[in-house]
């Protein structure tokens, strides 16, 4: 009795999670990367770049989530997955400097992972990935566009308020949004970005 209690569990859970979120072939999840590039030209043109100069990417997987869940995750195998249903029936909070920010996040935790074969703390982790997209979003502001750099402030000093502890995300934001590195990013956005 009890193994057919989890057989029609798995198969309840394997079901939902099939119809939640559907692997798109390369081809295609490329292809709606190109069909956005008129709404979300600065993440195309990142997203580009970093295809073809960033050696730590091993290449892109694209699903769709009908949950809608994350933009992007990244894997320790050099993977970066895009949900295309952020390209395609994009949240208000989503917009394209924001999107920005989150590329530039999940390579940061490809970088974090080269750097740190050994190291599963994912709150380090995170804390690394958030520092390295303010980094490569102040390169950004230093060519005149401050808007990712402004946006990527906003949105994580409004995550550090929250009080899910349980969440690494939060937790890396608490310990970064008083400290040095982001207050000399405020500072920055101050003098430079008018």
């Amino acid at each position: 009795m009890k193994t057919a209690i989890k057989l029609v569990l798995f198969f309840i859970f394997y079901t939902n999670a099939s119809f939640s979120q559907l692997i798109i072939d390369k081809k295609e999840g490329f292809a709606i990367m190109r069909k956005s590039s008129y709404k979300f030209p600065k993440f195309f043109r990142e997203f580009q770049y970093i295809n073809k100069t960033e050696s730590r990417i091993k290449g892109f997987n694209f699903f769709r989530d009908n949950n809608a869940g994350s933009p992007a995750k990244a894997s320790k195998d050099g993977i970066i997955h895009l949900n295309v249903s952020f390209f395609e029936n994009t949240p208000v909070d989503y917009e394209d400097n924001r999107l920005v920010v989150v590329l530039y996040h999940e390579l940061g935790h490809l970088y974090y992972f080269t750097n740190n074969t050994n190291d599963n703390n994912r709150e380090d982790n995170e804390k690394f990935a958030f520092e390295f997209s303010l980094k490569r979003t102040k390169n950004l502001a230093l060519f005149g566009d401050c808007q990712p750099l402004k946006t990527g402030l906003k949105y994580m000093q409004q995550r550090s308020l929250s009080n899910d502890l349980q969440d690494q995300h939060v937790r890396a934001l608490k310990r970064m949004m008083n400290g040095p590195i982001v207050k000399s990013y405020l500072s920055f956005v101050e003098q430079n970005c008018h």
